[in-house]
């Protein structure tokens, strides 16, 4: 396949869905530290806050990560053991690099699309806090030039993500940009430096949020708690029933309610230089 195949039903639903003034997604202004731009002291301060789960954090704290555990996190976030130096991490300084000319990618795609032409993708946004949860998204997607907005998270991969679903921890960070910018729904957008792009759709619906209060919000909130109160070596009751990937496997079970696929791209029009991160758009 060397084209982008947009999934005719799929555009048609959320383009139905975000179309206002139905559901109209009213970002919570309210929610946003204007005083914590992305990278500066007060965001880092806000991150290292130990009453706050971050949205890349999440789906570790809640055991729904085959890369960490709440144990780890326990430890990482109480100082116990020291967290990586992520300036000297390639792939995560590269991903960085990349966010702004993978929107300007999924822009270009987006316009390919009789649909989705007028929709238009905006920089990187502030920090947003809701409970106990904060989230940066990647930008925001609008339909309608601005009246409403869904928070996007973009991802620079490996390898391609599945057609059906991000990967799990993925989906979970980009639901807690949902929750805590208050919007109807989010983008989750992923590129490969082998060409192959990905484009799903998360709705705000009835499922999210059963998905979000049987999946997350209690394991979170037991998270935070012993993140507070317990001294010593805790215990980690949430889960203990079942094992972890017993439990990835029931939470992934679930995103088909309100996660949909937007696109798929496989092809080698689409180019990563592997020197100097330069995107050659040729779309």
């Amino acid at each position: 396949m060397n084209c982008v195949e947009f999934n005719e039903k799929s555009v048609a639903a959320v383009r139905e869905w975000v179309r206002p003034p139905a559901a109209v997604s009213i970002v919570d202004e309210r929610a946003l530290l204007r005083n914590a731009p992305h990278g500066s002291e007060e965001w880092l301060k806000y991150r290292a806050n130990v009453a706050i789960v971050t949205a890349s954090e999440v789906a570790a704290c809640v055991g729904l990560s085959p890369c960490a555990t709440p144990k780890k996190m326990f430890e990482l976030r109480r100082g116990l053991v020291p967290r990586d130096d992520l300036s000297k991490n390639h792939h995560v300084q590269r991903g960085l690099r990349l966010e702004a000319p993978i929107r300007r990618l999924l822009q270009r795609i987006l316009h390919l699309h009789e649909s989705t032409r007028d929709w238009l993708v905006l920089g990187e946004t502030g920090l947003y806090s809701k409970d106990v949860y904060g989230a940066t998204p990647d930008g925001f997607v609008t339909p309608d030039r601005g009246r409403s907005l869904f928070p996007l998270e973009i991802k620079s991969r490996s390898s391609a993500d599945p057609v059906d679903a991000p990967p799990l921890r993925y989906l979970i960070q980009l639901a807690c940009h949902i929750v805590c910018t208050g919007a109807r729904g989010g983008f989750y957008f992923s590129v490969t430096n082998d060409g192959a792009a990905r484009a799903f759709f998360l709705t705000r619906n009835a499922a999210f949020d059963s998905f979000w209060r049987e999946h997350i919000d209690d394991a979170a909130h037991k998270f935070i708690h012993t993140m507070k109160d317990v001294k010593g070596a805790p215990t980690w009751p949430h889960g203990r029933n079942m094992g972890a990937k017993k439990r990835r496997d029931a939470a992934s079970a679930a995103v088909g309610g309100f996660c949909t696929t937007l696109f798929i791209y496989d092809g080698p029009r689409l180019v990563f230089d592997r020197f100097d991160d330069a995107v050659l758009f040729t779309l």
